[in-house]
């Protein structure tokens, strides 16, 4: 089994639940840290010679993914690029079997440039000859540190109240980090039926970005908090200029997914895994 992007958020989570498995775990990961009961290829994965990786492999998972760009990290080169030499690369070693972590939202009209790209990613993947893939479309993940929630922590718990982008009524359905990694074993161990199938997967709340706020506010006990919605055009062209700031909490991107919808009517999943409630654990 090969993880790509095997040492970030939700790559961690799934790397040890495939090794308590016990299954044998390659990781594709730009950092050199040790990964308990795993072997680690060390590198850029956007510059990656997939030779070695993919020698005596029977699945690959691709967990790999940003949410903001850099010069060096563009959404095209990670979610696009690495794809495309990727499945090449499966299929001259002769490995069939891909599941692909993409994202809820995604669409050939989106909006974000994030799904834009993630789509023509998806396209790579259902283009590509003799590759039995799964793709999964998680919407936001919780559960052991997520970084979304840790944004929204930012924006929750600035010296003049939580600064909200909009109206906060875009609507979420947040899903347990551990939910999409049993899909993903749920995928490998059944892909008879989940070959050549994409999935959304949300849970089982329907929350809006305020609801979600408030949740932190909670969770971390910040106390009363007052709500400031910050008024769109104002708050993009702030992003814009603020884009190269890594510690400013959105970009405009961010912002454009920040205020539509992201849910979905797909249950079918549930048939392998039961979705979990949004609890404290963020």
């Amino acid at each position: 089994m090969l993880v790509i992007g095997g040492t970030g958020y939700l790559g961690q989570a799934l790397v040890q639940s495939l090794v308590a498995s016990g299954h044998q775990v390659s990781v594709v990961a730009r950092s050199k840290a040790s990964i308990s009961g795993a072997r680690l290829f060390s590198g850029d994965a956007t510059r990656m010679d997939w030779s070695e990786p993919l020698d005596d492999v029977q699945a690959v998972v691709n967990v790999l993914g940003i949410i903001r760009q850099t010069p060096s990290a563009t959404f095209d080169a990670v979610h696009v690029e690495v794809v495309a030499r990727l499945v090449a690369a499966m299929q001259l070693k002769g490995v069939s079997r891909l599941i692909h972590i993409s994202a809820l939202g995604t669409r050939a009209d989106a909006r974000a440039q994030y799904h834009q790209s993630k789509w023509r990613g998806e396209q790579r993947i259902a283009d590509t000859e003799g590759l039995s893939y799964t793709i999964l479309r998680p919407s936001l993940v919780f559960g052991g540190g997520s970084p979304f929630f840790r944004t929204l922590g930012q924006i929750a718990s600035t010296p003049l109240g939580a600064m909200i982008p909009g109206n906060g009524q875009g609507l979420f359905e947040p899903v347990y980090r551990g939910d999409v990694v049993a899909m993903v074993s749920a995928a490998l161990a059944d892909e008879a039926r989940t070959r050549g199938e994409t999935f959304e997967l949300g849970g089982p709340e329907r929350l809006s970005l305020n609801d979600l706020v408030q949740h932190v506010v909670e969770v971390r006990q910040l106390g009363p908090v007052a709500f400031h919605h910050l008024p769109l055009p104002w708050l993009s062209r702030v992003a814009r200029w603020a884009q190269g700031f890594s510690a400013f909490p959105v970009t405009p991107d961010q912002l454009l997914m920040l205020t539509e919808d992201n849910v979905t009517e797909d249950t079918r999943w549930h048939e392998w895994v039961k979705p979990t409630h949004l609890a404290k654990d963020l």
